[in-house]
């Protein structure tokens, strides 16, 4: 009786151990990626940064391409970020109805392809929304229910025409996880 006593504690001890043993296996392999807070730092600044300080006349982009062919950028020396605050003034003040398109068309064929997936991020324009980016994987929080979030702002100014003065208007950039 007493041998048998023995194989009990045993197989019992064994399962046991099997159990604890997946369950580690389990909780270490589980690996959820999460984008590091540290980079949204860099994304919401890098967006500004490549909107303030790249020429039109220096991106190799079709949609870009298109719309000085069709008259809608007449100075291909102004940044990217001038541009949309033209198109913005446009929208504003001499009745343009798709100059908020072009915009929003304008930010895309730009960013498009250079930030990862994993981050959110939107771009307002004189506290309006005029391009947004959402992560559309496992990582899709809206900004309402952001652990962080991360601003970056500019002020952007400009000649329209060479003659009428645009701006300042405030751009900012809200990135987070």
């Amino acid at each position: 009786m007493f041998k048998k006593r023995g194989y009990f504690f045993i197989v019992d001890s064994i399962i046991a151990l099997t159990v604890l043993s997946v369950g580690i296996i389990l909780l270490f392999s589980y690996n959820q990626h999460t984008p590091s807070t540290s980079n949204l730092y860099t994304v919401s600044d890098e967006v500004i940064n490549i909107l303030y300080y790249n020429v039109i006349n220096d991106l190799n982009n079709d949609y870009i391409w298109h719309l000085e062919q069709n008259g809608n950028i007449t100075d291909n020396s102004k940044t990217i970020i001038e541009q949309i605050g033209e198109f913005y003034y446009r929208n504003q003040t001499k009745n343009c109805n798709y100059c908020m398109i072009l915009i929003n068309s304008t930010i895309n064929s730009t960013l498009i392809n250079i930030f990862p997936e994993d981050y959110n991020f939107i771009v307002i324009f004189d506290n309006k929304t005029i391009f947004t980016n959402i992560n559309t994987g496992l990582q899709k929080i809206s900004i309402e229910n952001a652990t962080i979030v991360i601003p970056s702002k500019a002020i952007v100014h400009g000649l329209y025409n060479k003659t009428e003065l645009y701006g300042p208007y405030i751009i900012e950039v809200l990135s987070w996880i």
